[in-house]
């Protein structure tokens, strides 16, 4: 009985699915990773400026995808397509490749050594409809370094809702009533009477001004019959004068 309950938990934790904290090395706090950029030496890390020739050959996976190469301690990683063809990269100083991740990551995040083990983990799934690595349940608690726990159990994180549609510009409606009608009969008939009223003091005055001009031309008449009689005046005068000098001589 005990023998068959072993090998049932053998049998459940070999089913068991492995997420990418399980296979990554433990997570650093900030002083750690501080404590190890501070005290890193020449040699701590892969330094290439070039990419440099090594025994990596793509027929020896068994699929297509990203593969690190252990004999560039890492730095150096392959993109092996569908027919064998090879792809080299390099990643940058103070970076190698992260064969479970498939990115250049920092050097003390990477152990180099094991990425053959691992290479099939997100390779595996490159090529199909598979996502590239499967969601962690609720209750899962990330593993870090000296069996800590940042923030407790994983919580994943809520989905955002749909954006709701914009709603369509409403149109300015105008809704005539039998008062509104109303209003604007009498505003109408306003405006009539005031234009005619307008009408009717620009006739008047069109008319005084008529008159007032009238007693100007009774006088500017005045002014020449006076001449008139002045010039008549003054011929008689001068006939007159004629006269008495004719008489004089005689």
């Amino acid at each position: 009985m005990k023998v068959i309950v072993v090998l049932s938990l053998v049998a459940l934790s070999a089913a068991a699915p492995q997420y990418v904290w399980d296979l990554l090395k433990p997570a650093l706090n900030a002083a750690e990773v501080q404590a190890i950029l501070a005290s890193r030496t020449e040699g701590q890390y892969p330094t290439y400026s070039e990419i440099p020739q090594t025994n990596f050959d793509c027929n020896t996976k068994k699929q297509p995808g990203f593969y690190a190469d252990v004999d560039a301690q890492c730095q150096v990683f392959h993109r092996c397509d569908i027919n064998g063809n090879r792809t080299s990269y390099l990643c940058v100083n103070t970076t190698v490749f992260n064969q479970i991740t498939l990115v250049c990551d920092y050097f003390f995040n990477v152990d180099c050594s094991k990425s053959p083990s691992v290479e099939n983990f997100a390779n595996s799934r490159l090529y199909t409809n598979q996502p590239l690595f499967d969601t962690p349940p609720a209750e899962y608690i990330i593993p870090m370094a000296g069996g800590k726990v940042p923030g407790g159990p994983f919580v994943p994180l809520p989905s955002r809702p749909a954006p709701k549609p914009a709603k369509p510009a409403q149109k300015a409606t105008t809704t005539t009533t039998p008062a509104t009608v109303e209003v604007t009969a009498e505003v109408t008939m306003a405006a009539e009477e005031t234009t005619s009223a307008a009408a009717e003091v620009s006739t008047a005055a069109a008319e005084e001004t008529t008159s007032a001009a009238t007693p100007a031309e009774e006088t500017s008449a005045a002014a020449e019959a006076t001449t008139q009689a002045a010039g008549e005046g003054a011929a008689a005068g001068g006939a007159a004068a004629a006269g008495g000098s004719e008489e004089s001589h005689e």
